[in-house]
């Protein structure tokens, strides 16, 4: 899997993948005519520039991003796939 060094200003320091594509596990979606969100499998996790935590960034099969969350610490940041998801990353690799 090519990963990219930096995505749109932030710097990939980890990153991790789903088996599959797939929605959180609480997802519903728009009824108001707006697009649905897309499909996840790649994550990252990042830093900013002058930001002392960490981001998570959730994007397509494709690297597009898709949402993100922020977490204080690297270990928050490595559970949230469980919460939103009910899925974990089992293997974060260093980029």
């Amino acid at each position: 899997m090519d990963v990219p060094q930096m995505i749109d200003g932030f710097r990939v320091i980890e990153y991790g993948f789903f088996p599959d594509a797939m929605l959180p596990k609480s997802y519903v979606p728009p009824s108001d005519g707006r697009p649905p969100l897309e499909r996840v499998r790649n994550l990252a996790i990042c830093r900013a520039a002058g930001v002392d935590g960490f981001y998570l960034l959730y994007f397509t099969p494709e690297w597009k991003r898709v949402t993100y969350s922020y977490h204080e610490t690297i270990d928050a940041t490595e559970k949230d796939p469980i919460m939103e998801f009910a899925h974990e990353v089992a293997d974060w690799k260093a980029a």
